[in-house]
C-alpha cells in the first residue's frame, strides 16, 4: 500500500477573492456545527475502511483559520480518535493574514498543527486591492510575527505572479520581500485567469503584447532567485530549504494516493478517482449520516489516465520520472520515438535527462504542457503499433 494523506476543506469566508474559484461559502459562519458534523461523518466512513494512519493531515481553504475554535478542537479531535496523530505526521493549516490571530495560531500549535500556509499573494497595496484581499503588507507582516510567536519553525508564503498590470520589478520586490521574511517554504502560482471573474476582467483589460513573455520571465526569474537563495525548487510552483517540502503535495505528485473531504474535495483512492458534491446542501445531505457506501459516483482510472497522472504529475517535479518506472506501466521498453523525442528536448534545453531519468529544466517548465502531450503521443503512438 502507497503512502496516502487526508486533505479537509474548510471553505468559509468573510467575502470571495476576485480571482477564487473553490468552493466555498460566505455566509455560513453560524453554520460550521452541521459542517463539522458532516466532516465526522466523514471520518468514521474512512476509518471503517482504512485501517493505517495517513502520513499527512492538510487543512485548505476556504480560510481553515475562519472555522471558530470550539469546532476546530472538535473536528481535530475527531481525527485523532480515529486516525491517531503522531509526531512524525504532518499536519498543515492554510491561513490568511486578517484570520491568523495569535488565538487560532496557539490553538494549532497544541492541538499538533506542524505547518502553517500563509496567503499573502503580493505585498503592492493596488494588487492586493485587485485581488480583493482583505489584508495590506502590514497585516501580512504582523501575521508572520504571530506565526513565529506561536512557535511554528515550518511555515510557508503563497505569491502570484501575472497579476493585473503587475511589472517584471515589482515581481522583483514580492520575492525580495517574501525572502527578507525567511520562510521554510515559498509558493509561487501563475494567476489563473477563471472566465468572468473580477480579477479576470482586470487582467484582460491590463493585457498587453508581451504579458505572455514577461509572465515568463517572471517565472524564470522566481527559479533563479529562489535557487540562488538556498531553496530547492522542487515543483513547478513551490521551493523550499532543503528538508522543508510539503510532504502532502509530493503525494500528489509522486503517484500517492490521498482523501479529500469536505464540500468540493477530491479523492484518488483505491486507483479511483471520486469527489465530494461542491454545493453546500448537497453535501451535508450526502454525508448527513454514516452511508453504507460511498453517496456519489466512482471512476475507475483507467490505464490511459494513469499513464497521463504519471507523465504530467512526475514532471512537476524537479526530480522528474525513472525510465524503469515508466516501463512498468507500460509493459514495456519505452521505444525509440521517446528516446529521439528526449534527445530532443535536451537540445533546446528542456530537460536534464539522462539515461535512466527525465526531469524538466525551469525552461522545460514553461512548455510542460506540451511536453506531456508530445510524450504521450510517442508513447501511444508505439502502443498503436
Amino acid at each position: 500500500m502507497s503512502d496516502f494523506g487526508v486533505y479537509i476543506h474548510l471553505p468559509f469566508c468573510l467575502s470571495r477573492c476576485g480571482y477564487c474559484d473553490f468552493s466555498v461559502v460566505t455566509d455560513k459562519d453560524d453554520s460550521q456545527s452541521a459542517y463539522v458534523s458532516a466532516l465526522e461523518n466523514e471520518l468514521e466512513f474512512w476509518r471503517e475502511r482504512v485501517i493505517y494512519a495517513p502520513i499527512s493531515l492538510y487543512f485548505g481553504g476556504g480560510t481553515p483559520s475562519r472555522l471558530r475554535p470550539e469546532f476546530w478542537t472538535r473536528l481535530i479531535e475527531k481525527f485523532a480518535d480515529l486516525f491517531g496523530l503522531t509526531p512524525e505526521m504532518e499536519i498543515s493549516c492554510e491561513a490568511n493574514p486578517e484570520s491568523a490571530s495569535a488565538e487560532i495560531l496557539s490553538l494549532w500549535k497544541d492541538s499538533g498543527v506542524n505547518r502553517i500556509s500563509l496567503g499573502v499573494q503580493t505585498f503592492h497595496p493596488e494588487h492586493l486591492s485587485n485581488l480583493d484581499r482583505r489584508h495590506d503588507p502590514e497585516g501580512a507582516f504582523a501575521a508572520v510575527e504571530r506565526i513565529r510567536e506561536a512557535g511554528f519553525d515550518n511555515w510557508s508564503l503563497d505569491l502570484i505572479y501575472g497579476l493585473p498590470g503587475q511589472t517584471l520589478d515589482e515581481w522583483k520586490t514580492d520575492l525580495k520581500t517574501a525572502l527578507s521574511l525567511e520562510p521554510s517554504h515559498l509558493s509561487f502560482y501563475n494567476l489563473i485567469l477563471h472566465p468572468g471573474h473580477p480579477t479576470t476582467e482586470k487582467a484582460e483589460a491590463a493585457m498587453t503584447p508581451d504579458s505572455e513573455d514577461i509572465q515568463s520571465e517572471m517565472f524564470l526569474l522566481a527559479c533563479e532567485t529562489l535557487q540562488s537563495n538556498g531553496y530547492d525548487v522542487y515543483e513547478l510552483s513551490n521551493a523550499a530549504h532543503p528538508g522543508r517540502a510539503c510532504r502532502h503535495n509530493l503525494l500528489y505528485w509522486r503517484g500517492g494516493e490521498w482523501l479529500g473531504l469536505g464540500m468540493s474535495g477530491s479523492s484518488y483512492f483505491w486507483q479511483s478517482y471520486f469527489h465530494n458534491p461542491k454545493v453546500w446542501p448537497i453535501y451535508l445531505n450526502a454525508w448527513e449520516g454514516v452511508p453504507s457506501d460511498l453517496p456519489f459516483k466512482v471512476k475507475q482510472a483507467s490505464w490511459e489516465a494513469q499513464l497521463l497522472d504519471f507523465v504530467m504529475l512526475r514532471l512537476r517535479t524537479s526530480e522528474g520520472f525513472m525510465i524503469a518506472e515508466l516501463e512498468d506501466l507500460l509493459g514495456r521498453n519505452v521505444g525509440i520515438d521517446f528516446r529521439r523525442l528526449l534527445l530532443e528536448m535536451k537540445n533546446h534545453g528542456y530537460t536534464q535527462s539522462d539515461e535512466d531519468r527525465v526531469a524538466l529544466t525551469p525552461p522545460g517548465w514553461l512548455v510542460h504542457s506540451e511536453i506531456t502531450s508530445r510524450i504521450l503521443e510517442s508513447l501511444l503512438r508505439k502502443e498503436a503499433n
